[in-house]
């Protein structure tokens, strides 16, 4: 028994349901793909974003560690400013550090906490490099100013880093049984190099709410100079 094959046109075409159904499932596909590399997209973002906040994070932190690290003291006959000072809103110091050409030059550094743009920011202030006495006293004056009341001129030399709800400062020193507030210490005006002062300083900052890490971070900081704290 042979079968015939209809060669009718209408037999060997699509009805218009099917050819609905079909692009009604390619359009639902193209949307759920669609959703897919947007979806993938916003991870990206994100992910961009949190590794740039721990960037800063990190590299903030670092800077302030190597400040510390760099603190420069002068014999106190010559006049001149000794090592850091913590008044309760600003922690500045002298810093000694090599410049483009290859030479020792100082700088003075400011730390602060202020608002930027409506947001409490922890700020950095370091002035241009210095050789001479002069420039040293002036800098030294003008870093109180930049905290108090920053102008345009003065800001030129600042840089917004984190944004922090608190920051706060203890010393220990060899005598202390513990960490104290600084600005309850003895020894407010601090000599990073000399025995008998403070021995380690503990940064302790509060991030901004809506900052990608929000948290409280302790940094503590040896005086490489020291003798073994007691533990």
């Amino acid at each position: 028994m042979k079968t015939t094959t209809s060669l009718n046109p209408l037999h060997l075409a699509f009805t218009l349901i099917e050819v609905m159904v079909v692009l009604s499932i390619v359009s639902l596909l193209g949307i759920m793909a669609w959703r897919g590399v947007a979806g993938l997209e916003t991870l990206k973002v994100r992910h961009l974003e949190f590794e740039e906040k721990t960037q800063l994070l990190q590299n903030s932190i670092h800077q302030w560690r190597i400040d510390l690290q760099d603190v420069y003291y002068f014999n106190k006959q010559m006049d001149l400013p000794q090592g850091a000072l913590w008044n309760g809103q600003l922690f500045k110091l002298v810093r000694q550090g090599l410049n483009a050409d290859q030479q020792w030059v100082l700088r003075v550094v400011g730390w602060t906490l202020r608002q930027n743009d409506g947001t409490l920011y922890w700020m950095r202030w370091q002035s241009p490099d210095i050789v001479d006495k002069i420039n040293l006293q002036k800098f030294w004056s003008l870093v109180d100013d930049w905290s108090k009341s920053a102008t345009q001129e003065l800001r030129q030399y600042e840089v917004a880093l984190l944004p922090l709800q608190s920051w706060q400062l203890y010393f220990r020193t060899e005598s202390d049984a513990g960490w104290a507030n600084a600005l309850s210490s003895t020894q407010q005006n601090l000599n990073l190099t000399k025995p008998g002062l403070p021995q380690a300083v503990r940064l302790n900052i509060t991030t901004d709410a809506k900052f990608t890490h929000q948290g409280t971070y302790i940094v503590d900081w040896l005086n490489p100079l020291s003798v073994k704290l007691r533990q």
